[in-house]
């Protein structure tokens, strides 16, 4: 338990603290921050909200991020998980150097995951030891497809733990149909393939836009068979600074 707990303090003060260069004491100041909600549903069942806020500096980012169960899922299984990651641009591409994520379930489900340069440590009972694990390539999920500048490129994503094969199937103009609630209009989706590592493929659609300048995902749906596709939903009413 003191293990954990030192662990997870450190994390805390590490994502706490502004990025810094080598040579200065002073800290980087953000060119612009965004906070972004989702809705997220499975079928007719409203399953949650995730709350992502995107921190940009001149070469690097940071993102916060939650989710939090809905009472209409609580009803069947609540999941709430917390999630950071840090990471810099290389060749106009987000690329994570570090990522972690805490998660709880209503079936005595925990885990955490502490990403760095070097490896990974999982826990998943308080009351045991750390593991480590090699450290996954590619981009951290979040950032790969909520944040990249136009599809995403690279050939795996992650979850912190582990890495998911993907592929770009195609790429095409579509338009978001009006809405009071969500983000709507030109938009240009992504669709993916990606596997897990039983090999077991689906696709994932992401739609993107325009927006303050940047671009992100104002829908993304994950195909599941025999079973309503989770789908998150970008809402108009977010903020920037």
């Amino acid at each position: 338990m003191k293990r954990y707990l030192g662990l997870f303090l450190y994390w805390v003060a590490l994502l706490a603290t502004p990025l810094q260069t080598a040579v200065s004491a002073e800290p980087e100041q953000p060119t612009s921050t965004y906070v972004f909600e989702y809705d997220a549903s499975a079928g007719f069942l409203d399953a949650g909200t995730l709350t992502l806020e995107l921190t940009e500096f001149k070469d690097k980012y940071e993102i916060l991020g939650r989710f939090k169960s809905s009472r209409a899922l609580s009803k069947y299984y609540t999941w709430n998980g917390l999630f950071a990651a840090k990471g810099h641009w290389q060749k106009g591409a987000r690329q994570t150097d570090s990522y972690f994520v805490r998660s709880e379930g209503s079936d005595d489900h925990f885990k955490m995951v502490i990403l760095s340069k070097r490896e990974v440590r999982l826990l998943e009972d308080v009351s045991e030891e750390f593991d480590t694990l090699a450290r996954p390539g590619g981009t951290d999920l979040i950032s790969g497809l909520f944040f990249s500048p136009g599809c995403y490129k690279d050939k795996l994503l992650h979850d912190g733990e582990d890495f998911y094969p993907v592929k770009t199937l195609k790429t095409k103009s579509t338009k978001l149909d009006p809405s009071d609630l969500y983000v709507s209009g030109k938009a240009q989706q992504c669709i993916y393939r990606v596997a897990d590592r039983k090999q077991r493929r689906r696709k994932i659609y992401v739609t993107q836009v325009e927006q303050q300048g940047m671009t992100v995902a104002a829908k993304i749906r994950i195909g599941i068979s025999f079973f309503p596709d989770p789908t998150f939903r970008l809402r108009q009413q977010y903020s920037t600074n």
